[in-house]
């Protein structure tokens, strides 16, 4: 344990010294030299308390993190201010001579600070900030400095089959035999895709793989490995796991609105995460500014349409530079995480259909050459009714005269890369588009990503 000695003019961490009543309240308005010669004779010990190597749980939340201690007569007591841990403040009272601090805030923090409720003991700086008072009335601003550790309670061990989710999701839902699994993506580490249609609250939990029996799993079964928050009906995006029989109680969290979200689990850490499956690309093209390009797929790649030119680019997992970038790997199809990097290229500008598999760094790029409309519309599914490109927005269009029937997007003149399913989502191997009736059209299409990608009708 740390112990700080303060003597007079060497005192160690002093603030200010400032004179007022027993009642010190005025910690911004030091005051002139004579208090601070005043205060010169006097001298504080400043330690680590008697619980400051914090294990938990603890049966007594109250803990004595800081003591303080004077051999003056004339220091008649303390008046705490602030006590701070890494920084952060904690609430804090002073019984006797001794800082008092929950042992579950302190927990709380540590967990907070370093996002984990790993059972592995941290460090913690301790600054405490205090007036010491003085017999005659006057009282010494002083700031200390002390340390701690802290070990969380343990966590349950990793379920050797893995996890599965229940909850408000596309397909699946609050049924036992039919329980969405999870990906392992590295050790500890669970990741889905799920797709959510309620507009307010989509409900969920995770569940430990070896609860599922077979299609006769009951709620008994898996309630004995359920996970989820501490606040019921919790929607951060990132939160820490309440397992069953945790000191905090299971409560069910929520993803709010519509659309697809990767839900990962991260069971070394105990907390999870829910994002947009989003891999964005920046390059010489847009300015080097992240652009929404690529959506994660039930097979796990971010896949899309990107116009990029020659001059490179790159991948990121966020907004901006402050996630994981992907510029280019020792061989053309890898990529590499390093911050130094090169650019990823191609030898011609144009739209490119991108799949990037970031769990192995590697991606794959097809230059798109044509986009088609093909379908029994023209009279047969033979015949490509080939479209015109607008790189101004990185569009297609053709008007023609066509049958009323039904037809898809072709790229390429082949069925590798195809477009289905409605005006304003369209998706790869989507269902057949329905044209009602005969007539002349102009048909345009946006490619961008499964469930984005949209087109236009309009009849002539």
């Amino acid at each position: 344990m740390k112990k700080h000695i303060l003597y007079g003019g060497l005192l160690l961490s002093v603030i200010a010294f400032t004179s007022c009543d027993g009642n010190y309240e005025d910690w911004a308005s030091p005051q002139s030299n004579s208090q601070e010669e005043s205060a010169a004779a006097y001298s504080v010990n400043i330690a680590a308390g008697t619980d400051a190597n914090l294990v938990m749980p603890v049966s007594n939340d109250t803990i004595k993190l800081v003591t303080l201690s004077s051999d003056n007569t004339n220091v008649k007591g303390y008046t705490l201010k602030s006590v701070k841990v890494n920084g952060t403040e904690i609430p804090a009272s002073l019984l006797g001579n001794n800082i008092i601090v929950s042992a579950n805030n302190l927990d709380s923090i540590i967990q907070i600070q370093n996002n984990s409720r790993a059972n592995i003991k941290r460090d913690a700086a301790i600054t405490s900030s205090f007036a010491v008072n003085l017999a005659n009335g006057d009282a010494v601003a002083l700031n200390g400095q002390t340390s701690a550790t802290v070990k969380p309670e343990p966590i349950p061990a990793i379920d050797e089959k893995g996890y599965f989710l229940l909850g408000d999701f596309k397909g699946y839902g609050w049924v036992t035999s039919n329980p969405l699994n999870m990906t392992k993506i590295s050790d500890g580490v669970y990741q889905a895709l799920v797709e959510t249609t309620n507009t307010g609250d989509n409900w969920f939990k995770f569940y430990g793989g070896s609860s599922y029996k077979d299609a006769a799993t009951t709620w008994d079964d898996i309630n004995a490995t359920a996970m989820g928050c501490r606040k019921n009906g919790d929607n951060s995006t990132s939160n820490f796991v309440v397992w069953t029989g945790d000191k905090y109680g299971v409560q069910t969290p929520t993803i709010s609105g519509v659309g697809k979200w990767v839900v990962k689990l991260d069971v070394n850490n105990m907390v999870y995460t829910i994002s947009k499956p989003t891999l964005y690309m920046a390059g010489d093209v847009n300015g080097w500014k992240q652009a929404t390009a690529l959506m994660l797929n039930n097979a796990g790649k971010y896949t899309g349409y990107v116009y990029v030119n020659t001059n490179g680019f790159k991948f990121s997992s966020q907004a901006d530079w402050n996630g994981t970038n992907y510029g280019a790997g020792a061989t053309n199809g890898i990529l590499s995480t390093d911050g130094g990097a090169g650019n990823l290229t191609v030898s011609e500008n144009g739209l490119y259909y991108a799949s990037v598999d970031v769990s192995n760094l590697s991606y794959a790029l097809t230059q798109i050459t044509s986009m088609s409309i093909i379908g029994s519309v023209k009279g047969n599914w033979d015949t490509d009714v080939d479209m015109t490109y607008n790189s101004a927005d990185n569009s297609y269009s053709v008007t023609a005269d066509l049958k009323a029937g039904v037809f898809k997007f072709r790229i390429n003149h082949g069925w590798d890369l195809n477009l289905g399913g409605t005006t304003d989502a369209l998706s790869q191997d989507g269902a057949n588009i329905n044209l009602a009736a005969d007539g002349t059209y102009t048909i345009t299409v946006w490619p961008t990503y499964d469930g984005n990608s949209h087109f236009s009708i309009v009849a002539k």
